[in-house]
């Protein structure tokens, strides 16, 4: 979902006491003048970071590393001290191995920064009953249209199916503006690009009735699987009929379906604000909405990622915990202020997590709307259970060869089973 560059972590401590009189401050002062405030973060953070703290922070200096957006955690479990950082830039969904292996530490917020930040996005980094960091951003999928193609937006998802057929059978004259062309084929046309997998399809599993895990106040229950619960069951001849109609939903990844989008030959796609400046570049007309709805009584509602700010465990040991935290967590000047979170959704097309920040980019907002009601991806260690299965369910069903595509329902209840299994261990 992200893609970031990769660079080697470089920290080191600063040299020498240079203030006289250093031995009377208190020892923790005296531990955070020897050591610079360390923030590790992604090539499309780093230069909004930079900017933010280029006069340090409270008197003290930071540094910006910049790391593959993955590698940041990985990385975490194996970095040694004089090298670790003091703050990291993350998903939510990493707030559960994270903080189960302590590599990350539990933040106290001041009554004024948590009246500014939405209780949805507080939650999605809140795990065992402690928050662990600040929400900047979010993001999600929405299902974006050429409305050359597609001038109107499909009110169901059937309609949506409908409607993709006639455009690729009937629609070359929408792209090549000649009349000898109208009524014929869009040659290798592609009905929608929707890659197979357990976030892009989100939409259509909660659609359905399903979800991830069973989720009770904010919490979810990992022993409580709903990849294939009684509402999917019950709707599952839906899934049937797509996988029916062979040319509709085909197995492919996001680039191929990219290429198929920009060059007019895909009237639908379902894809997230990372997209928006190739979606910009494109010069296409577009439309940005949720994904029409699929089953009575179920609403298609997005996964929500959320991306902060942690403290790590490495700041107590460089002894910049507190000037870490407060980076972190200040609502007037820090992570938390409107100036921060307006630059950070500046730098790469996410909505800012405080509601107050206002938000000028069309397609920005089109995005954050169609994720209104969207639900926090879990947050807990085995959400790596639901991910593999999910999207081997999903690329079965709708596998490019249609004589090895898998039922439906025996490819729902094998990720069911298989999501248990893994959490059992």
């Amino acid at each position: 979902m992200l893609a970031i560059s990769r660079r080697k972590a470089v920290a080191g401590l600063v040299a020498g006491l240079v203030v006289a009189g250093m031995a009377t401050l208190p020892a923790a002062q005296a531990a955070a003048a020897k050591k610079t405030i360390v923030i590790w973060a992604d090539s499309n953070r780093t230069p909004s970071v930079k900017a933010l703290f280029s006069a340090g922070w409270n008197g003290q200096k930071v540094s910006i590393v910049t790391k593959d957006f993955g590698a940041i955690r990985d990385d975490l479990g194996t970095v040694k001290l004089d090298a670790a950082p003091d703050v990291i830039v993350g998903p939510h969904d990493w707030t559960g191995q994270g903080a189960a292996n302590g590599w990350i530490v539990p933040l106290s917020l001041s009554s004024a920064t948590r009246a500014v930040m939405p209780g949805y996005a507080l939650d999605a980094f809140t795990y065992g009953g402690s928050l662990y960091g600040i929400p900047t951003q979010l993001e999600n999928v929405a299902l974006v249209r050429n409305t050359t193609l597609a001038p109107t937006a499909p009110s169901t998802f059937e309609e949506l199916r409908t409607m993709s057929k006639t455009i690729c059978d009937t629609g070359l004259a929408l792209v090549t503006k000649k009349k000898a062309d109208a009524g014929k084929p869009i040659p290798g046309c592609a009905r929608i690009n929707l890659p197979m997998n357990g976030y892009h399809e989100y939409p259509l599993l909660s659609g359905l009735g399903g979800g991830a895990f069973k989720r009770t106040n904010g919490a979810d229950d990992a022993n409580t699987p709903i990849f294939y619960s009684d509402k999917v069951k019950a709707n599952i001849g839906i899934v049937r009929g797509w996988a029916a109609d062979t040319t509709f939903l085909n197995k492919g990844d996001e680039d191929y379906g990219y290429g198929k989008f920009f060059a007019s030959k895909n009237p639908f796609m379902v894809t997230g604000p990372w997209s928006i400046g190739d979606l910009k570049k494109s010069k296409l007309k577009l439309a940005v909405s949720a994904v029409p709805t699929i089953a009575s009584g179920s609403t298609p509602v997005p996964w929500l990622g959320v991306q902060g700010f942690m403290v790590t465990k490495f700041a107590a040991d460089h002894g910049v915990a507190d000037l870490a935290t407060s980076l972190v967590t200040d609502a007037t000047k820090g992570m938390a202020s409107v100036k921060a979170q307006k630059a950070l959704a500046a730098s790469n097309f996410r909505a800012p997590a405080r509601g107050d920040v206002p938000v000028t980019d069309a397609l920005v907002q089109a995005f954050g709307a169609a994720g209104v009601g969207g639900i926090s991806m879990p947050n807990i260690p085995q959400v790596g259970c639901y991910w593999g299965s999910a999207g081997g369910a999903w690329s079965s069903i709708f596998n490019a060869s249609v004589a090895d595509r898998v039922d439906a329902g025996t490819a729902f209840q094998k990720a069911q089973d298989d999501i248990g299994k893994c959490v059992k261990g």
